[in-house]
C-alpha cells in the first residue's frame, strides 16, 4: 500500500496532462487554478516536450539550452527548472504528487536518442535538483516500449541512477504501452500500467499478488470525444472504471480528451476540465476515505460484484453496469451493519432504516453504478 511518511494512508486518484509546464505561463496557471477545484492528489507529466496529435505547439524552453548544432546536454536551463520546481511546488500546496515523466516516445527533437551519456547527466541533474520536494515520484518511461533506442537492460542501469542520486527515496517506476514491465525489479516500487480493457479491474488482484507491491493503472483510456479509442470513454465508463479498480485496492488515473479547436486538450495541455467524471470520483474519494482505515482493500465476494472495503467493518459490493432491482445479502458474519444503497452516478446515499444481521432482501433501483456499502454499527 501507499502511505505517507507519518504513516496516513494514501489512496490515488490521479489525473494526466503530460505537457501543461510546456505551455504559456497563463495556461498553466489556468491548469493550477482547475486542479485546486477536483479531487486529484497525483498527476502525470513530462519534462520533455511532446510531439503528438493535438500537440505541435513549441515550448519557450527546454531541460536543455540550444547551441549552434541542436542541444548542449552538458548544461541546462535554469529558467525551464525554475518555472518547474515553481509548478511543483503549487501542486504541493494542492496536496498533488508530481509524478514526473523523464522519458517519453512523443519526440521531434531528439530528447529521446540522446545517448547513454547524456541520459545519464541528465537523470543525475534531475534527481539532485528535484529530490527535495517531497511531492515527486519518478516515472522512468511513458509507454517505455515505444522507445526503440533502449533496451530492458538500459531501464534497468537507468533506474539505478536514480534510486541511487535520490536521497530521499521516492517512489519509482515505469510504464508501458503493450508489454508490461517485470516490476520484481528491486528499484520498482509499485507498478504503473497501461490498459484499456474492460477487463482492467480484475487483473489488478493478479498484478497485486504477482509482485507484492502497490498498483498503480495510470492509463486506461480518457472522458472524450477525440477519433482514437483511447480519447472517447463515456463518464460512465471512466467512474466504472474507478470504483472496480479502487475496490480492488488499485491507484487509478483520470485523463480527459474532449476536441477543441485551438487544440488545448487536459490530457496533454492542461487548462479547463469540461467532463462529469472527476466530480464522480470525487464522490468515491469521500467514500473511501469514510473506511475507518482511510482506504479500502480487495475482499471476497459474489462473482457478479466486486467488494472491497475492511473486513468486518466497512464492505462496498460494486454492481458495476449490472442493474439489480433487488438483492439478497449476508451481512459479514459478526457484523451488525448499517446498510447504505449508494448511487455512484447521482452521488447518493440512501441508509436502509434499522441496524442488520444475517441474510435479507435489499430493494435496488435497478440501473447501472449501484453499491451496497455496510457499515458496523456502533
Amino acid at each position: 500500500m501507499f502511505a505517507y511518511s507519518d504513516s496516513t494512508p494514501f489512496v490515488g486518484f490521479g489525473t494526466t496532462a503530460y505537457a501543461w509546464t510546456h505551455q504559456s505561463a497563463g495556461l498553466q496557471d489556468q491548469t493550477i487554478e482547475t486542479l485546486a477545484l477536483t479531487p486529484f492528489n497525483k498527476i502525470r507529466m513530462g519534462l520533455f516536450p511532446k510531439d503528438y496529435l493535438y500537440n505541435k505547439n513549441e515550448p519557450e524552453s527546454f531541460v536543455f539550452p540550444r547551441s549552434d548544432d541542436g542541444w548542449d546536454t552538458t548544461r541546462f536551463d535554469l529558467d525551464y527548472f525554475a518555472n518547474l520546481e515553481r509548478r511543483i511546488a503549487q501542486l504541493a500546496e494542492l496536496g498533488i504528487e508530481a509524478d514526473l515523466i523523464l522519458f517519453h516516445p512523443y519526440d521531434r527533437w531528439g530528447f529521446s536518442r540522446l545517448g547513454q551519456v547524456a541520459d545519464e547527466r541528465y537523470l543525475t541533474y534531475v534527481v539532485r535538483r528535484l529530490a527535495g520536494f517531497a511531492n515527486v515520484w519518478w516515472s522512468m518511461a511513458n509507454e517505455y516500449d515505444l522507445l526503440t533506442a533502449k533496451r530492458p537492460e538500459d531501464w534497468h542501469r537507468l533506474a539505478q541512477v536514480v534510486a541511487r542520486e535520490d536521497h530521499a527515496g521516492h517512489l519509482l517506476s515505469i510504464h508501458n504501452w503493450l508489454e508490461v514491465f517485470d516490476f520484481s525489479a528491486g528499484w520498482a516500487t509499485h507498478a504503473s500500467i497501461q490498459r484499456g480493457s474492460d477487463e482492467m479491474g480484475g487483473l489488478v488482484d493478479e498484478w497485486r499478488h504477482r509482485w507484492g507491491k502497490p498498483v498503480a493503472v495510470d492509463e486506461f483510456g480518457y472522458e472524450g470525444d477525440l477519433d482514437q479509442g483511447w480519447g472517447n470513454l463515456t463518464a460512465e465508463a471512466v467512474v466504472q472504471r474507478f470504483w472496480s479498480g479502487t475496490l480492488r485496492g488499485g491507484h487509478l488515473t483520470h485523463g480527459e480528451t474532449f476536441w477543441s479547436e485551438d487544440e488545448i486538450i487536459w490530457w496533454s495541455r492542461g487548462g479547463v476540465l469540461r467532463g462529469e467524471s472527476p466530480a464522480r470520483i470525487a464522490f468515491l474519494k469521500r467514500i473511501v476515505a469514510e473506511s475507518p482505515t482511510g482506504r479500502v482493500d480487495a475482499l471476497p465476494g459474489d462473482w457478479d460484484a466486486v467488494t472491497g472495503g475492511v473486513a468486518g467493518e466497512y464492505v462496498l459490493v460494486y454492481f458495476g453496469d449490472h442493474r439489480p432491482r433487488f438483492r439478497d445479502v449476508t451481512v459479514p458474519d459478526g457484523m451488525r451493519a448499517e446498510i447504505d444503497i449508494v448511487d455512484t452516478w447521482e452521488m447518493t446515499v440512501t441508509t436502509l432504516p434499522g441496524t442488520h444481521e444475517g441474510t435479507l432482501r435489499v430493494q435496488l433501483p435497478a440501473r447501472p453504478g449501484i453499491a451496497l456499502r455496510f457499515r458496523a454499527a456502533a
